[in-house]
């Protein structure tokens, strides 16, 4: 599929449910990046806020909660294309709301820096950005594919494989099972609904 970041999106449920729901929460007005679509996002103070970026997260940050999937204004309307400059995204220090894809048990498929190979699956990786489409409102996250870890503390996603598209021979840069890819399956590792212990110094791994 190339290396084309777009954030987030959820491909299937690891207990076999076929639908993707979502839970309403309120985004802070001190939540300091524009959201997007697939971008995901942490808990602070009860509101939503995007997830660090910094090259490697500290191992204090907020457990993720989960992925955007629409945004609304103040008054919760949903913010739709405004073209031909703005997509469906809400301003950073702006008040709004957000239905969030909150299942810990919901994969995602995300694109990755570099190719992911086999020896990859099963490792744990952090989150990136590249520069995000305004204008059409894609995200720009994607996983840092070169720091992968057997290690879950600040790598909050772990890597179960490559993309239904590689493996079926659909993407343009293979044709071939289980060889390495630019769009993988990922979940989330340390997630806020899904912790094994209390937090006390450090994250947990899942």
């Amino acid at each position: 599929m190339g290396y084309r970041p777009r954030g987030f999106v959820p491909l299937r449920h690891l207990h076999g449910n076929v639908s993707f729901q979502t839970r309403r929460y309120e985004v802070s007005a001190g939540n300091p990046t524009r959201l997007f679509p697939g971008d995901p996002v942490k808990l602070v103070d009860g509101m939503i806020r995007r997830v660090n970026t910094s090259a490697v997260g500290s191992a204090l940050e907020p457990p993720i909660l989960g992925v955007v999937r629409t945004l609304y204004n103040s008054v919760g309307r949903p913010l739709t294309f405004n073209q031909p400059t703005a997509g469906p995204t809400l301003n950073g220090s702006t008040a709004g709301f957000a239905d969030i894809y909150d299942d810990p048990d919901i994969t995602f498929i995300v694109n990755a820096t570099t190719s992911v190979s086999a020896n990859q699956i099963g490792q744990f990786v952090r989150t990136t950005a590249a520069t995000a489409n305004t204008a059409a409102g894609i995200s720009g996250f994607r996983i840092e594919s070169t720091d992968t870890t057997a290690s879950a503390v600040s790598h909050r996603w772990q890597i179960m494989g490559v993309s239904p598209e590689h493996r079926i021979g659909l993407a343009t840069e293979t044709g071939q099972e289980g060889v390495s890819a630019s769009d993988v399956e990922v979940k989330i590792a340390d997630h806020l609904f899904r912790r094994q212990k209390a937090r006390l110094a450090g994250s947990v791994g899942p």
